[in-house]
């Protein structure tokens, strides 16, 4: 779901796009995919690095993906002054976010959840593919015969380079 955020960024003419993630392989794809800047979250410190990418401001939005509250919380820490957080994903039922309330009132930070879409959304999401905004070469990684769909799901299990697994069928 991040490269599309960043394929989408992108499209909708971000002025710039930093991506982060735990994992080096994945932020080689969303350097890959347009990311202006890339964070490894497993060799350095996420909000330092946002920190002195935008001189101490901030980021305008930030997406928390990961389904966390912890990313939650990074998220609204590396957010500017008026900036927006949208948590993209759902935590575990019963999670709960401690919320600096000081701090998030005099910094005006917005919160917003993103869940499901409905028919506008959906349209949109299919003009965008139609567009070719958001393609199958962009995030299909690893292609299978049918024959081969055990495998495919091992992959798509296991192997932490797998964004997008396919499985395809004979002609």
């Amino acid at each position: 779901m991040g490269l599309m955020h960043i394929l989408l960024a992108k499209h909708l003419r971000a002025r710039r796009v930093i991506a982060a993630d735990l994992l080096p392989v994945r932020c080689e794809n969303g350097r890959h995919l347009g990311a202006d800047e890339v964070i490894d979250c497993s060799a350095t410190d996420l909000l330092q690095q946002v920190k002195e990418l935008t001189s101490g401001e901030g980021a305008e939005v930030v997406i928390a993906g990961p389904a966390t509250v912890s990313a939650i919380e990074l998220g609204i820490a590396c957010a500017s002054r008026g900036g927006t957080v949208i948590q993209f994903m759902g935590t575990e039922p019963g999670s709960t976010l401690p919320l600096a309330t000081f701090d998030y009132y005099f910094r005006e930070i917005r919160l917003i959840p993103s869940y499901s879409c409905g028919p506008v959304e959906t349209r949109a999401a299919r003009d965008l593919i139609a567009a070719r905004v958001v393609t199958a070469k962009h995030l299909v990684t690893h292609r299978f015969p049918l024959v081969e769909a055990n495998e495919a799901y091992r992959v798509a299990a296991r192997d932490l380079a797998s964004i997008k697994t396919l499985v395809t069928f004979p002609s």
